[in-house]
């Protein structure tokens, strides 16, 4: 039991733990970062739930499937836990701040999901989705928060349009991500520069983010 709790959540604590120390010029309270993180973990009952009842009224065409019944789906559900409880709250900044939170979220639902997954089958399963589903997690969380942090700390007039992004540019990608591994197992190989380029451009925005911070100053912090 313990083993199976351990790869169930260790893979999306480690990237948590990775991300949150990316956050180098004012981090943010732990505790807060692990309320949003277990908050995250409660969307998976809901949305699963959702999901039962999209498969009863959606086609079983696996486009719509990847795009709409999980990507959009499980990206609507956290964007909406964010904008509601992350976007207003007085902890929120600086733009770096966007990405700690939405990751939070969007980690703790992997870690519940991984449970019910590892619970049915095996430690095999873990395995194979702390190499590629929860990364996936966390890298949508990251552009869910750029661009959150986008809508909040940049030109007013821009501002619907990257909250607008901070939806549909994860459900997009995500729906992709599913979309590769259903398909068929010769176009699921397209996963892996999928994510390479997931990392690299995510890598990008968190740069762009820390740059942006107010509490940046010359030759303080350790960069990313």
């Amino acid at each position: 039991m313990a083993t199976l709790l351990f790869v169930s959540f260790a893979p999306a604590l480690a990237l948590l733990a990775f991300i949150y120390m990316r956050d180098v010029y004012e981090p943010e309270p732990r505790a807060l970062v692990m309320r949003f993180y277990i908050a995250g973990a409660l969307l998976v009952v809901p949305v699963a739930l959702a999901q039962i009842a999209l498969g009863e009224v959606l086609s079983r065409d696996i486009v719509v499937q990847s795009f709409v019944a999980t990507g959009l789906t499980e990206e609507l559900a956290k964007f909406l836990l964010c904008r509601v409880f992350v976007f207003g709250h007085f902890q929120f900044n600086e733009h770096m701040d966007g990405i700690v939170y939405c990751s939070a979220v969007s980690l703790g639902f992997a870690s519940m999901e991984n449970l019910f997954y590892v619970a049915s089958g095996g430690l095999s399963a873990g395995i194979v989705r702390a190499l590629l589903p929860v990364p996936g997690h966390a890298l949508f969380g990251v552009l869910m928060g750029y661009y959150m942090g986008k809508a909040k700390f940049g030109e007013a007039m821009v501002s619907t349009n990257n909250m607008v992004k901070a939806l549909f540019v994860p459900a997009i990608f995500h729906g992709i991500f599913n979309y590769l591994l259903m398909v068929r197992p010769a176009i699921a190989a397209m996963v892996v520069p999928l994510m390479i380029c997931l990392w690299i451009y995510c890598a990008r925005r968190v740069r762009l983010a820390l740059e942006d911070s107010p509490f940046r100053t010359s030759g303080t912090g350790m960069g990313a």
